[in-house]
């Protein structure tokens, strides 16, 4: 098959690249950080797949105008792609492991269309019975049978009234059908319950239609509930979801009864989020008493993704439970062939560790099952083990067996021996990478003298631990190394994360502060960027409004605010993008219409410092924007603390969301670093995979930044499977689960 042909390739810092991308193969895209991967992957290969799809959509998908094209020259032979980022990922409360691996629906539908409900109250079945199943069973007792058809109804003062106009004569009352004229009012005011008697009939092959009219009628006047008698027998039915033990009415059955986050399912007390009076699982009691099989919904989502990969493998004969159960069989298999057998699907996401939420994406895209794609993976390696990388080969090789190709950005040395094709960029970051240093088979990469090359061979390692002594501190009962640079390390899910966070929210410490230096303190707003997060902008907001120009125009510092009204543009609030809505597809971002993606209005983009305005600024990274802002007292350590960690390429206006997790761990490291190391007191530091999609020079880069923590008088922490960085701590500690 042709490969896909990239000319001119020129997004961001791309340096007008030519090559060619083999199709139907698994190739690996590395490089330093910052070196152009990411535009490459997926901001010039996805994003123009992602158009021409879209494009060929136009008639029947409204879009409020094109997606702009890449900034390439030509792309020839591109499939249709679908990308999994790296980044922020932030589940919302109601995610679980089903709703993340797209179990859940299948499920709901399953005990939606073959579950019996039972009364909440009583546990008694509730099972309605159409009109025509009603008429069916009468008809199947011997012909000559003589029975009457009733309505059952509650007694209650005024219903003999009712009856006598509804044109009823007689009804049943302790069990003896009487004249309505009768009864004394009295007695079918306090009867619990009464019979209508409808019809009284003989049963015979042409009173059909005749029972077909008295089962509607009955129905319609029992309000569902209706009774056939006869000598020595008598059945009842229900049309709808009712008990009549406990007169109760239930919802009708469906996947939304089944589902918390819809207003048919919500547990009324916690909203679907979990709490007590549900046991956690989000659905009102009506929902929770529907079983299949004799189990309820979440008795099997609470077990273990092994025992349900078991049941479900197993199959089932019905037509509509076959096909589900096979689904999700498909579906559970990927996550147990990922090691996530040990999971229960009701398990919150948010719980989770790093690399178990990367599997369960990784799941979500093989269950996919399409064919004749080109998928783009963002380090689909970050944060597993050996062993969980060594399945996730496994899987992107099943991906390319069924008639896909997949390109990767990784750095981890089994997916790049492991890949038919391995495409290096650099040699640095940002103005230094963008540019193809090694395109060839994997064998031939440790032998090329690129930075990727370098560390592969062994020409490059990390330090040797400095050979610090480590104090043992008792902490909850337990004995700590502290003073130094530790590691804890362990499989996939043995706790390192749960550790970390008993640790963040101890009550009782032995140290002055507790630090959770990682990427879950970049959460924020569309316009929270680098400059703002490190309180860089405010300082350069006051050099912009320090200008004639500014002056002149009577701008103030507020006026190169992205956060609030004034000087930025209300169309995109700021952000530079705009979210256009597909229906049916996932919604895209495009550059803003109205700013062209410069964040401010245009007499504010007029006003430089040193011939950049407000956006060009924000488009620098820290080693460009020495020269323009350097030699300020406050903004000099910002720019070094940047360049210390390794994030000198790094856009200062780069949306934080949009940022790799190294890169994410990195910045909230920065701004540690800036919060004032070596101040008074105690601090202990606490990442939580520092490493993650890191190339090992910038790994370098951190571990120096680490050190920097530790002399100052910090104890650093780091959970992480990267063994190079674990052998260069000063002590390693094994997190067994």
């Amino acid at each position: 098959m042709s490969p896909i042909a990239i000319r001119g390739a020129r997004q961001h810092n791309l340096a007008d690249l030519d090559l060619e991308i083999p199709r139907d193969q698994l190739v690996a895209v590395c490089g330093p950080s910052g070196s152009g991967k990411t535009s490459l992957v997926f901001d010039t290969i996805h994003a123009e797949g992602q158009r021409r799809y879209l494009q060929a959509l136009a008639g029947s998908v409204r879009t409020v105008r094109p997606l702009p094209r890449a900034d390439v020259d030509l792309i020839l032979g591109l499939p249709p792609t679908i990308a999994l980022r790296q980044g922020a990922f932030d589940p919302d409360a109601r995610a679980t492991v089903a709703t993340q691996a797209e179990v859940a629906p299948g499920l709901r539908l399953l005990w939606a269309r073959r579950g019996v409900q039972h009364c909440p109250q009583c546990d008694a079945e509730i099972r309605p019975v159409t009109h025509d199943a009603v008429v069916a069973a009468i008809l199947a007792l011997p012909p000559g049978t003589a029975l009457s058809i009733e309505a059952a109804v509650p007694g209650h003062p005024g219903l003999a009234e009712e009856l006598t106009r509804a044109g009823f004569s007689r009804v049943r009352v302790n069990d003896e059908v009487v004249r309505l004229d009768e009864v004394q009012p009295r007695v079918l005011s306090s009867a619990p319950r009464v019979s209508i008697v409808v019809d009284r009939l003989t049963l015979a092959e042409d009173r059909r239609d005749r029972v077909h009219d008295a089962v509607r009628l009955a129905a319609r006047a029992g309000r569902g509930v209706l009774i056939a008698a006869w000598p020595g027998g008598r059945a009842t039915w229900v049309d709808r979801p009712y008990c009549q033990d406990c007169d109760l009415d239930l919802p009708a059955l469906t996947p939304r009864l089944l589902n918390p986050r819809s207003r048919e399912g919500a547990c009324p007390a916690c909203t679907g989020i979990g709490c007590p009076d549900c046991s956690d699982s989000g659905l009102l009691p009506a929902a929770r008493a529907v079983r299949w099989g004799g189990r309820s919904l979440p008795s099997v989502l609470a077990d273990r993704l092994t025992l349900t990969l078991g049941w479900m493998a197993a199959g089932d004969a019905d037509p509509v439970a076959g096909p589900l159960l096979a689904d999700g069989a498909r579906r559970l298999g990927h996550l147990v062939d990922l090691g996530l057998g040990h999971l229960a699907l009701d398990r919150r996401v948010s719980a989770l560790s790093t690399g178990e939420q990367q599997r369960i994406r990784l799941a979500r895209v093989a269950g996919s099952a399409l064919s004749g794609v080109v998928y783009a993976l963002d380090e689909p390696a970050a944060g597993l083990g050996d062993a969980e990388v060594a399945a996730v080969i496994r899987l992107l090789r099943a991906l390319i067996a069924a008639g896909n190709s997949v390109v990767v950005t990784e750095h981890h040395p089994a997916i790049l021996a492991a890949a038919d094709r391995v495409i290096e960029l650099g040699p640095g970051a940002g103005p230094a990478g963008g540019r193809v240093v090694f395109d060839g088979i994997p064998s031939a990469l440790g032998e090329a003298r690129t930075a990727t090359g370098d560390w592969l061979s062994g020409r490059k390692r990390l330090p040797a631990p400095r050979g610090r002594t480590l104090r043992n501190v008792s902490w909850g009962g337990e004995a700590f190394l502290v003073d130094g640079l530790v590691a804890f390390t362990g499989p996939s899910g043995s706790g390192k994360s749960r550790l970390f966070s008993r640790f963040e929210t101890a009550l009782e410490s032995p140290f002055d502060r507790i630090v959770r230096a990682d990427q879950l303190a970049l959460r924020g707003t569309a316009r929270s960027v680098p400059a703002t997060f490190l309180g860089l902008w405010d300082l350069v907001r006051e050099l912009l409004a320090s200008t004639r120009e500014a002056k002149v125009r009577g701008f103030n510092a507020g006026m190169f605010s992205l956060a609030v009204k004034g000087g930025r543009c209300e169309a995109c609030l700021g952000t530079g993008r705009q979210t256009i809505d597909l229906g049916v597809l996932p919604a895209v971002e495009v550059p803003c219409a109205v700013c062209e993606g410069r964040r401010f209005a245009a007499d504010v983009r007029s006003v430089t410092w040193k011939g950049h305005s407000a956006d060009q600024l924000l488009d620098l990274g820290a080693e460009a924007a020495g020269p323009i802002l350097g030699g300020h007292p406050r903004i000099d350590p910002i720019l070094r603390v940047l360049r210390d960690v390794g994030l000198g390429y790094l856009p200062l206006g780069m949306p934080l969301n949009t940022l790799s997790g190294g890169e994410s761990h990195r910045l909230a490291l920065a701004r540690e670093l800036l919060r004032g190391v070596g101040r008074a007191g105690s601090t202990l530091y606490l990442l939580d995979g520092p490493t993650i999609g890191l190339h090992p020079a910038d790994v370098a880069t951190l571990l120096t930044a680490l050190h920097g923590l530790v002399d100052a008088g910090g104890t650093v922490w780091l959970a992480t499977h990267d063994r190079a960085l674990a052998a260069a701590c000063d002590a390693t500690v094994t997190v067994a689960g």
